[in-house]
């Protein structure tokens, strides 16, 4: 919720729901009571159904992607990259990479925890793993990427790159983190977490 107005003397708060405007409630003053107010908007208009743990948790991976994306885009796209940017859109990366594992974990019925990547990909069962695999052509088409991509590589440089380069302060090496792989890779996960969600939610 943002954008405070006014409108016949009544403080009205405008209601969002991704990024377009679904209408106003008053301002009552209390926190609680106007979010509930916003959550009674968006119910009568069919927005706020509920979600799925893995709609949920694909949604987040998302949003972390995307932030990805745009500091890609400010910074990074380009030499020379910008290098506070580097930091950030690892992080970012990484975290994202790390929930769509997750995503497709909880999805195969193996829940699990941790920022190890690794054993995060090791730990899907069998079609889960084949279905990245046979993703990884199309995202290499849609990237242009010509270089080899070796997927063990990749998930070994970003291994624990969410925990370590949060506090790359405190660490003296840090394995290099390959940009347009990553990106590639963060684009496979994303694509297959999407098409099984649809099977999911189709499903009667």
């Amino acid at each position: 919720m943002t954008d405070k107005n006014q409108k016949s003397n009544v403080p009205v708060r405008t209601v969002y729901f991704n990024g377009e405007i679904v209408g106003e409630i008053p301002i009552t003053g209390n926190d609680e009571e106007d979010l509930a107010a916003s959550r009674r908007l968006l119910e009568s208009k069919g927005l706020n159904q509920k979600m799925s743990l893995e709609q949920v948790m694909y949604n987040q991976a998302f949003a972390f992607a995307k932030t990805s994306a745009q500091l890609y885009d400010q910074g990074l796209k380009k030499v020379p990259r910008d290098g506070q940017l580097v930091i950030p859109w690892i992080v970012n990366s990484a975290f994202a990479i790390e929930i769509y594992l997750k995503t497709l974990g909880q999805m195969s019925g193996r829940p699990s925890r941790g920022h190890n990547i690794s054993d995060l990909y090791s730990g899907l069962p069998d079609d889960a793993r084949a279905s990245i695999l046979a993703e990884i052509p199309n995202a290499l088409r849609d990237r242009n990427f010509t270089s080899e991509f070796d997927i063990t590589a990749v998930i070994s440089a970003l291994n624990k790159a969410f925990v370590e380069w949060r506090y790359h302060y405190e660490v003296q090496r840090l394995p290099a983190i390959p940009i347009e792989a990553t990106i590639v890779l963060m684009k496979v996960v994303h694509q297959v977490c999407a098409e099984k969600l649809k099977k999911i939610v189709s499903e009667p």
